[in-house]
């Protein structure tokens, strides 16, 4: 894991996109339950 150096500001690219996926998910699993 240590051969790929991230610079920050592509970790908090990935840390952001995670978020968003994660939102995302969440909203369509809400749908889901509320019908």
């Amino acid at each position: 894991m240590e051969d790929r150096i991230h610079t920050l500001s592509e970790v908090f690219a990935i840390y952001a996109h995670n978020q968003h996926q994660q939102r995302i998910q969440g909203r369509q699993v809400a749908r889901r339950l509320l019908g």
